[in-house]
């Protein structure tokens, strides 16, 4: 008798140990978390043929990160936007867990099955889907590694957007800054998400101008002749910068448009060129031909 109750005692410990783990495993996965990496996996079949593409993040610094911030309903993704004080936040949806299975589902009725493990302050999530399109078969597979978040929420970091530079106000055209010909190398900012920056300058028949910005923000580029009328544009003709090749027929007063290509993240430093020839950096390659020159008496839109 003494022997089966000793069992009894043991069971029941053992079950109130499960229950209590269970219930710490719900209880560890709330609160907030920062996002370290996240890798993916897709694999294509077709015909008996497998290829694979693979890709992987790492965000070493909580400017780069995003958070994720689990309550005991719901699920949110805060990011950092450079040109938004702060950031966002949006509402991923409302889950349940089963055991190590997580099922979210969003504002828009749709639902996701994902795993996740918790080790510590980690947690890895792991998401998989199968599926076939035209007699090919895909697979994606990801895996997000966060640890637990004990700073502010949002980050003291994401408070600060950069600062406006010394030609501020220039956001209109009649504010625009008047350039000389030639201008290199003048150090402009994108400080917010309304911050575009305008410019002006004098143009003399049968010659060429060469419009450029240099630097690691991702410019857009718009230009406009005396009436108003767009004449050329460009976006990422190499690397992030943008580029215009200007030959005027027709002396007058022109005006051009710098825009970040992101209003939310493409916020920062960047200079603007009106050169003799063109940027000296390789242009990069393009499945698109850019418009090498611009007449001053075109009245329509260059694409790309």
């Amino acid at each position: 008798m003494k022997r089966m109750l000793t069992i009894l005692l043991t069971v029941l410990m053992g079950l109130f140990l499960f229950a209590c783990e269970e219930e710490g495993d719900e209880i560890d996965l709330v609160g907030i978390w920062r996002v370290l990496s996240e890798s993916y996996v897709e694999t294509y079949t077709y015909e008996g043929e497998t290829d694979t593409d693979t890709e992987s993040y790492t965000y070493d610094s909580i400017l780069e990160a995003w958070l994720l911030e689990v309550t005991d309903t719901q699920m949110k993704m805060w990011e950092n936007l450079v040109c938004v004080a702060g950031g966002d936040v949006e509402t991923l949806g409302s889950y349940t867990v089963d055991g190590s299975t997580i099922t979210l589902e969003d504002g828009d009725g749709e639902t996701y099955t994902i795993t996740f493990t918790i080790d510590g302050d980690r947690l890895t999530i792991e998401e998989s889907e199968t599926y076939t399109e035209e007699g090919t078969t895909f697979t994606e597979e990801s895996t997000t590694i966060f640890e637990r978040w004990t700073g502010t929420t949002p980050p003291t970091e994401w408070q600060n957007t950069p600062d406006a530079d010394d030609y501020e106000d220039d956001d209109i055209e009649n504010d625009a800054t008047a350039l000389t010909f030639p201008t290199t190398g003048q150090a402009h900012t994108i400080s917010s998400s309304e911050d575009v920056d305008w410019y002006t300058f004098g143009a003399a028949e049968n010659t060429t101008y060469h419009i450029y910005t240099t630097g690691n923000l991702d410019t857009k580029l718009r230009l406009y002749d005396s009436d108003g009328y767009m004449i050329d544009s460009n976006d990422d003709y190499y690397d992030l910068n943008a580029y215009i090749e200007f030959e005027c027929y027709t002396t007058g007063i022109y005006t051009f448009i710098v825009e970040p290509f992101d209003t939310d993240y493409d916020c920062g430093s960047y200079t603007i060129n009106l050169a003799q020839s063109g940027p000296s950096l390789t242009k990069k390659t393009l499945n698109w031909a850019p418009r090498s020159m611009s007449s001053c008496s075109e009245k329509e839109a260059a694409t790309k």
